[in-house]
Order: C-alpha cells, then sequence, then structure tokens
C-alpha cells in the first residue's frame, strides 16, 4: 500500500531538500539566504508575491553572496510551484491563480524559515553577524 502525503507533509520534504543544497554554500550566501528566507512573508503581504520575485529578481543578478540568495530564493518558490520560472509564473497567473500562488508560497514558506534557521546556522552564528554581505 503506497503512503499518501499530505501538502504539508510534501513541503516539508521539499524544503528540507531544497536547504540542504545550501549547506555547501558560502557562509555569506547562507547568512544572506536566511534574511532572505525572514523577509520575505511581509514583503509579500505588503507589496504581493509579484513584486517580491521582482525585487529577488532584480538583486539576483549580481555576482555576490547577496544575489546568489536572491538566486536561491526565486528557486525555492519556483520548487513550491513547481515551474521553471516562479516570476514569469506568477506575473502571466490570473487572478484567481496569483492568489492560490501566494497563499501555496506562504503556506509552504514556513518550513523553509524553519529549516533556513536550523540546518544552516544551527548556533546562531550566522544571524549574530549582522549586516548584508555583497
Amino acid at each position: 500500500m503506497a503512503s499518501v502525503q499530505t501538502r504539508a507533509q510534501a513541503d516539508l520534504k521539499r524544503a528540507v531538500e531544497d536547504i540542504r543544497r545550501l549547506e555547501a554554500q558560502s557562509e555569506g550566501v547562507k547568512k544572506n539566504y536566511i534574511r532572505r528566507v525572514k523577509q520575505l512573508p511581509a514583503l509579500v503581504m505588503t507589496v504581493g508575491l509579484a513584486q517580491a520575485l521582482a525585487f529577488s529578481a532584480e538583486k539576483a543578478g549580481k555576482d555576490n553572496d547577496l544575489g546568489r540568495a536572491h538566486k536561491r530564493v526565486l528557486e525555492h518558490v519556483a520548487s513550491i510551484l513547481n515551474v521553471p520560472d516562479a516570476l514569469s509564473a506568477v506575473r502571466d497567473a490570473a487572478t484567481p491563480d496569483y492568489l492560490h500562488m501566494t497563499r501555496r508560497v506562504l503556506a509552504a514558506w514556513v518550513f523553509y524559515q524553519r529549516f533556513a534557521v536550523s540546518l544552516l546556522d544551527p548556533n546562531g552564528e550566522l544571524q549574530a553577524q549582522g549586516g548584508d554581505e555583497g
């Protein structure tokens, strides 16, 4: 008998897999990623998912730790939505689909927040350093 996963279980598994791939990144990327992960829900609630992703897409174009962290955020949102390009998918979505995508990202993002801290910075050292590093 095959086990059926709930959406939350699938989101949790995806978040762990996505975050584990960040463990090999530089300390600067990890630190900036943790900050982005914590800020994304407030940004989405303030300006909307499309503008939040557009902000990350703009920053992701830079070849530095901050840019690489934003790129990972975009990849992880795309992973949640099961699309190749999160910004394009959100930008081109009809209103009901856009609202659904927003709810999906915010619901799954809780796991990314938890695992980013517990897997990438278990001792709180990166968060104590402060400041964006580019």
